[in-house]
């Protein structure tokens, strides 16, 4: 199950057009071998096949499917004491390795799906207090016979995406774990507490856009994306209330001026602000587009997820403050999306629809505000944006 799995999340990722699906036969076939009794004796290589199969049903656009596999790896590798440091120690370093990269690969899969979907994690914070994120070694370093853990390497490995994500999640969790014990509902002043405490925690990721030429250079791209988008979530509920409430546009309270965008005299708006992470992020994705050689479907999945959620926030700026010096600046970083949208063509079903939305909400503030789109997009099928 878990080799068939593998081709499929390759087969997936690889595609270059929606006919190349040469992926669905590997993932019928490990759907096939994947039965009751399996679970009932469990592995870590079930754990492994049930957390690809997880990502892979959220990637094929079926996110409820993957939220229930991937609860069953996370309850299986639980039961067979990953989530515990004692219990995990393997018999050698290699597999002592391969044990904490799995728990961790977990942990990050559970914190993008209860990000996206709003939904509580099924780590408790304090669970992941003890566990050691995986090491930055490369595989030829871990051998099968060593007895001594290898030495962490000072340069990018296969795993510095993941030790990134793993430290992203760990932050992400607290921050959930803490907003959602602020009741009735965390205040303002939280929530910007907690979007300065994630600045000061993420202070690692290094700013500014990846290059292609780049090692693993999607990869890391993906992190600075990730990291923009998960600080963004924190302050999407201020922002929110504040683009639809009449009352709060006139930022008679400071800090929603800050969370929403750049205030001089608070320490989040020099590069924090909502607006500022989104159209950081917005551009950053359309560089990397343009020059990335590279457009295979696993790039384009991530750049749909990540560019749709921040031409959002734009789209709210636009509601909110429709005569803002920045507004036309804004339509057009998302008619840029949009076109890069357009060129996409593994995921043609998605984009469309993701094309159509962006398109609809944009036509829909500007009539709603008395104007008209400014500029013409062609959109390839007869219609104007």
């Amino acid at each position: 199950m878990l080799v068939y799995m593998i081709f499929a999340m390759g087969a997936f990722d690889l595609g270059v057009g929606e006919a190349a699906d040469s992926a669905q036969k590997y993932f019928e076939t490990a759907r096939v071998i994947f039965r009751q009794t399996l679970l009932e004796e469990g592995s870590i290589e079930l754990v492994q096949a049930l957390a690809i199969m997880g990502n892979y049903l959220q990637r094929r656009d079926t996110p409820n499917s993957g939220y229930m596999c991937l609860g069953l790896a996370i309850r299986m590798a639980t039961a067979l004491g990953l989530h515990n440091p004692s219990a995990r120690q393997g018999p050698s370093p290699l597999d002592d390795e391969m044990r904490h990269r799995i728990w961790w690969g977990l942990v990050t899969l559970e914190a993008g799906c209860s990000l996206t979907f709003g939904r509580p994690p099924m780590f408790g914070y304090a669970s992941l207090l003890t566990s050691r994120i995986p090491a930055n070694v490369d595989d030829e370093d871990l051998r099968v016979g060593s007895l001594h853990p290898a030495q962490e390497s000072s340069g990018v490995t296969l795993y510095s995406a993941v030790i990134t994500q793993a430290r992203l999640a760990k932050v992400a969790f607290f921050l959930q774990d803490r907003l959602a014990r602020s009741l009735p509902a965390p205040t303002v002043a939280q929530i910007q507490w907690c979007g300065e405490y994630f600045c000061r925690e993420v202070a690692f990721l290094p700013p500014g856009p990846v290059t292609p030429d780049e090692p693993f250079a999607l990869a890391r791209a993906v992190q600075t994306w990730r990291m923009r988008d998960y600080q963004s979530v924190i302050y999407r509920p201020v922002f929110l209330a504040s683009a639809w409430d009449p009352q709060s546009r006139s930022d008679a309270d400071p800090r929603v001026k800050a969370i929403i965008r750049c205030v001089a005299h608070f320490d989040i708006a020099d590069s924090s602000s909502c607006r500022t992470l989104a159209t950081e992020n917005v551009r950053d994705i359309l560089l990397f587009a343009q020059r990335s050689e590279d457009y295979h479907r696993g790039c384009e999945w991530y750049i749909l997820y990540f560019a749709f959620q921040a031409c959002l926030t734009l789209l709210l700026s636009i509601v909110r403050e429709p005569r803002h010096v920045e507004a036309e600046v804004w339509r057009k970083d998302v008619e840029e999306t949009i076109r890069m949208f357009q060129q996409m063509t593994s995921k043609e079903k998605v984009r469309k629809q993701v094309r159509i939305t962006l398109k609809s909400d944009r036509e829909f503030i500007c009539t709603f505000h008395g104007d008209s789109p400014r500029r013409k997009v062609n959109t390839n099928d007869g219609s104007a944006g």
